[in-house]
């Protein structure tokens, strides 16, 4: 059924851009609409339950498993729920493409704007979309129907990440993150001894309330505009199927061991947000130059740091 949906949209030529165009039209099939209104007060058999909307959520707080879930809405005219749960099917691939084309890559470009660029990653971007799976369904009052649609933003293969990281981050080249000496840091000779001394499992970096948004390739800057992690630090192909960060609102679970920063992290607050050089999206972490020289000893003194991207962003 779902794969003679899927045949049946790009037939119509409805292309995951155009999908994500927020156009909504007619489902092929008599009295058959896909519906965006909110279906209030109906659970599947119509008994009462909460409110159901078309609200799509991107979880980038669930680690290596963060998602994108949509929901789908279908209606039938005539009493017939298979052609209702098609259109709700149909109605949750184009929320899942608009979703999609609205998560950042980097700080400069989302993913609509590299499908624009990229055939390659048009095509993988659609395929992706093709292969979302339906976690949760049902029939609602009025001859309505729900799909609930579920996709992994990580993960080797059918994930957003695998669609778009390689093909936009192929020209990055590994670099090894500076070096700190006694004679470059600008920490003192007691705090630099110290940090030197401890073994940190990971780096926990403090962005409450200063407005950071997600993105598949965030940064740590200092404030003087040095690099301190990011794309160019780090195994892409674990940028891919895990993330290069995790990310939290909860600074109880980042410090507790059971984050990727492991049991004995490094807390650094950050004193700012930015973007990148053409934007003001707030996806990369600011520190101070001293905070910056102690990640990156860090990252010196431990390699699994790096290895395991052992970076957590709360915010």
């Amino acid at each position: 059924m779902k794969k003679t949906l899927v045949m049946s949209v790009l037939a119509m030529g409805l292309s995951v851009t155009a999908l994500a165009a927020g156009s909504l039209a007619a489902v092929p099939g008599a009295g058959v609409t896909v519906t965006q209104k909110a279906v209030q007060n109906v659970a599947p058999g119509g008994a009462p339950a909460g409110q159901r909307t078309l609200d799509s959520v991107v979880n980038w707080d669930k680690g290596a498993d963060a998602d994108i879930v949509v929901m789908g809405f279908g209606k039938t005219n005539d009493g017939n729920m298979l052609m209702a749960r098609r259109a709700a099917v149909v109605d949750g691939y184009r929320n899942l493409a608009e979703t999609i084309g609205g998560v950042q890559v980097d700080a400069d470009t989302l993913v609509k704007e590299a499908m624009t660029k990229s055939d390659v990653i048009r095509t993988n971007v659609s395929a992706v979309v093709k292969g979302a799976r339906i976690v949760e369904e049902g029939q609602l009052a009025g001859d309505k129907y729900y799909v609930k649609m579920s996709l992994p933003l990580y993960g080797e293969r059918t994930s957003v990440a695998a669609a778009i990281l390689p093909e936009t981050m192929r020209n990055v080249a590994y670099e090894a993150p500076e070096k700190v000496t006694k004679k470059s840091t600008v920490l003192d000779k007691e705090t630099f001894k110290e940090v030197k001394g401890l073994k940190y499992s990971g780096i926990v970096v403090d962005c409450r309330g200063l407005g950071l948004d997600c993105t598949f390739a965030p940064q740590i800057l200092d404030s003087n505009g040095r690099g301190i992690y990011g794309m160019e630090n780090i195994d892409k192909d674990f940028a891919v199927s895990k993330g290069m960060v995790e990310y939290s609102k909860d600074m109880d679970f980042a410090m507790s061991g059971r984050s990727r920063a492991g049991s004995n992290p490094l807390m650094i607050k950050a004193n700012g947000v930015k973007g990148g050089t053409n934007s003001v999206n707030h996806v990369n972490a600011v520190v101070t130059p001293e905070d910056a020289d102690k990640i990156l000893l860090a990252m010196q003194n431990n390699k699994k740091v790096l290895d395991d991207c052992a970076v957590v962003f709360v915010r």
